[in-house]
């Protein structure tokens, strides 16, 4: 394939007749996405499995050839994309320690002890004549006078009552409180099904991963565990959900440039959570 990918689709959209802005609109995403695409930014899009999910479903909709694309891309990443070797690295040389400097640092140092010591001893002897104390003479003091006695004053403390406590009225004792919707726990099994191919991620309640990989369209996932499920999808859009039997939506404002990532409960609850950080080596 003589011409990159990026040409390939910036041709199939001109083909289209769609403008960059339309069809980041008609796929629900980002135009700064698709516009990477088609410069071969592949770096600016994360990691490398998202990278595939956003090419899959961009050549997808312009209706250019998908498998002649992701084929380009996986020759593309085995060449140029790999991941860098971390001990082929240079570093820079460590500085040697010269003993030389050390050791005219510490006669520095002893000296200007020895001119602090001599200086504190010169300026004690110096200041020998101390002024004699003055000690102060005592003035008489007069003896004061008895006190008359009193008679015994005798003063009564009151008792202060409590003051009763508010009667509960019924009305009061059957006002509702306001608590916390909890979230529901308990064994279930979850089931996604991937009408096309995408990346798929889920761990459990105690944070055991269930599946981790990039699962083939058409093939069903079964997975038993203890809820809230974590769930991870490269491809939102073209997995559909079941928990114990029951499909499960997600509402469109959880899915942002087509990956979601949210939680599960056992009572079918879906909420947004926050993206983990993942980095595979899966094609």
């Amino acid at each position: 394939m003589s011409d990159s990918i990026g040409t390939l689709l910036a041709t199939a959209r001109a083909a289209k007749g769609v403008s960059l802005a339309e069809a980041a609109t008609q796929l629900h995403c980002d135009e700064v996405l698709l516009r990477a695409l088609e410069a071969d930014r592949f770096e600016e899009l994360g990691a490398p499995v998202f990278v595939q999910g956003h090419l899959r479903r961009y050549a997808d909709y312009l209706g250019a050839p998908t498998e002649q694309l992701m084929g380009a891309w996986a020759t593309l990443r085995a060449e140029k994309l790999a991941e860098p070797d971390l001990a082929r690295i240079p570093r820079a040389p460590v500085r040697a320690v010269d003993p030389k400097v050390w050791t005219r640092r510490a006669v520095v140092a002893g000296i200007t002890v020895l001119i602090a010591a001599a200086a504190w001893l010169i300026l004690g002897w110096g200041s020998s004549s101390a002024p004699a104390p003055v000690v102060p003479t005592p003035a008489a003091v007069a003896k004061p006078s008895p006190a008359p006695a009193l008679a015994p004053v005798t003063t009564s403390v009151p008792v202060s009552t409590p003051a009763p406590a508010p009667a509960v009225t019924p009305d009061a004792a059957r006002a509702p409180t306001t608590d916390p919707t909890p979230v529901s726990t308990g064994a279930a099994v979850l089931r996604l099904v991937p009408r096309q191919s995408s990346w798929i991620e889920v761990y459990d309640a105690s944070n055991r991963r269930r599946y981790y990989g990039n699962a083939a369209a058409g093939t069903p996932l079964a997975l038993r565990g203890e809820a809230p499920f974590s769930v991870v999808l490269g491809r939102a859009d073209a997995v559909a959900i079941e928990l114990d039997g029951r499909p499960i939506t997600l509402p469109a404002a959880f899915v942002y440039n087509a990956t979601a990532f949210v939680t599960i409960d056992a009572a079918g609850n879906v909420q947004r959570a926050a993206a983990r950080n993942t980095r595979s080596t899966a094609p």
